[in-house]
């Protein structure tokens, strides 16, 4: 009897020390997948408004615009994957929410029916930065900065 119970105290006290903190990430370890989210999102940002400014032909930008959908949606699943540090959660969680929003409204973006109707093509960028997706995103990360993270930004 004494035996089982004390192999039921070892099971519990290895079941809890291997529980969820165990895949936590480390404040560095989280700082460093922040700042290759945000490298890879400000990347496909530039290269959409590269298009935009250099050859505004409307395929052109409906391929960037799915360029950023992906590397969006990509880093959103990224950081969803990831146990952030639990002063960071809460910041984590609306980023995640922020990133996947904005790949949704680059999406709705490329397939909108008047695609190839000229209209002022750098709407397009403005539309994206100006939506709620994106001001989620940035007080997400200004929540992580003044909580003491490096952002890369």
């Amino acid at each position: 009897m004494k035996k089982t119970l004390a192999l039921a105290a070892l099971a519990v006290t290895l079941l809890t020390a291997c529980s969820s903190d165990s895949n936590r990430l480390s404040k560095s370890e989280y700082e460093r997948l922040l700042q290759r989210t945000v490298v890879a999102a400000r990347v496909t940002s530039l290269k959409l408004s590269l298009a935009i400014s250099r050859a505004p032909a409307p395929r052109l930008i409906e391929s960037r615009l799915a360029e950023i959908k992906t590397t969006l949606a990509e880093a959103a699943d990224s950081l969803d994957s990831a146990e952030p540090p639990k002063d960071a959660e809460e910041a984590n969680t609306q980023l995640v929410s922020g990133l996947g929003d904005l790949s949704k409204a680059a999406d709705r973006l490329a397939s909108k029916p008047d695609f190839d109707l000229p209209r002022p093509l750098p709407g397009f960028a403005d539309e994206l930065l100006a939506s709620p997706a994106a001001v989620r995103v940035q007080a997400a990360l200004a929540k992580l900065e003044s909580a003491g993270y490096d952002v890369g930004a």
